[in-house]
C-alpha cells in the first residue's frame, strides 16, 4: 500500500514539475521503458542464478533455450533503454526555432533521478528491514499462520 501511494505522489509531483517544460513525452516514454525494464530484470537475474543458486525449477522450463531467449530479452531491453534515452523528445529547447519544435535530451535526468531515489530508499530504509524470501522453517511457520487466519475467517 505504501509503494502505491509513494508512486502516485512522486508521479504527480513529477508531472507538476515538468508540465511547464512540455516534458510529457519523456515521462510517458520513461514510464513504458521502466515497465519493460522491470520485466527484463528478473530474467537477467535468473540467467545469472541458473544452475548456481537456482536449481529447483517450476513446471515450465525451457531447458537450454532459456539462455537464448534470456539473451534476446536482455539485448532487446538494452535497445529499448538506448532508444528511450536517445530518440525521445523531452524538453523543448527553442519553441521559436525552425522547425518550431527542437528538442534537447532530458530523459537521462529522469533516469538518474529515479535511481538516486531508489538508492536513497534502499540504503536509508529497506536494506535493514527486508529479510529476504522465507526459507526452511520460516515457510512452514508462515503457511501455518495463513492456514490459521483462513480457518478463523471461515468461522466468521
Amino acid at each position: 500500500m505504501r509503494a502505491i501511494w509513494f508512486t502516485g505522489v512522486v508521479s504527480f509531483l513529477l508531472v507538476v514539475v515538468t508540465a511547464p517544460l512540455n516534458a510529457f513525452n519523456a515521462l510517458s516514454t520513461g514510464s513504458a521503458m521502466y515497465l519493460y525494464l522491470s520485466y527484463a530484470m528478473p530474467i537477467a537475474a535468473g540467467m545469472i542464478a541458473e544452475g548456481k543458486t537456482w536449481t529447483n525449477y517450476g513446471p515450465f522450463k525451457l531447458g537450454g533455450l532459456f539462455k537464448v531467449f534470456g539473451m534476446i530479452i536482455v539485448l532487446g531491453m538494452v535497445g529499448v533503454v538506448i532508444g528511450g534515452h536517445a530518440f525521445v523528445p523531452s524538453v523543448a529547447a527553442d519553441p521559436a526555432a525552425t522547425p518550431p519544435v527542437a528538442y534537447a535530451p532530458g530523459l537521462i535526468w529522469y533516469t538518474l533521478g529515479f535511481y538516486i531515489i531508489l538508492c536513497a530508499v534502499w540504503f536509508g530504509f529497506e536494506r535493514n528491514r527486508f529479510m529476504g524470501p522465507p526459507v526452511g522453517d520460516e515457510i512452514t511457520r508462515r503457511q501455518a499462520m495463513i492456514a490459521e487466519q483462513e480457518r478463523l475467517r471461515a468461522a466468521i
